[in-house]
């Protein structure tokens, strides 16, 4: 009896399977991002020493890019999309100073 590829143990297709490993996927990535953001709350109460603040936010922002990944968006769409969210934020009437500023210095980043 021969087994197709497209199934590997009872009614289980890897297409199931492919399915089931993206939903685990994101759901370890769920949890790194709020462990994340916990050791990042975490250094901020306590004195910095070095650039522990930067590593935690590399972390959060890798995290972050895998998520979108896994969710079927890439890093430039992702860019994009909170850039065109904070310009949104800017125009509306709530802080619209600091929000302007905001972009300006990173909006200027991203020019250089």
């Amino acid at each position: 009896m021969k087994i197709s590829s497209a199934t590997v143990k009872g009614d289980l297709s890897l297409r199931d399977l492919d399915i089931t490993s993206r939903i685990k996927a994101i759901e370890i990535l769920k949890c790194a991002l709020l462990s994340d953001v916990s050791a990042l709350f975490e250094r901020l109460r306590v004195p910095a020493h070095g650039n522990e603040h930067e590593e935690s936010l590399a972390r959060l922002l890798i995290h972050l890019y895998l998520l979108s990944k896994n969710l079927g968006t890439g890093f430039t769409e992702l860019e994009a999309e909170a850039c065109a969210l904070l310009k949104r934020e800017m125009l509306s009437d709530n802080g619209a100073a600091e929000k302007q500023a905001l972009f300006k210095h990173i909006d200027k980043g991203r020019s250089t």
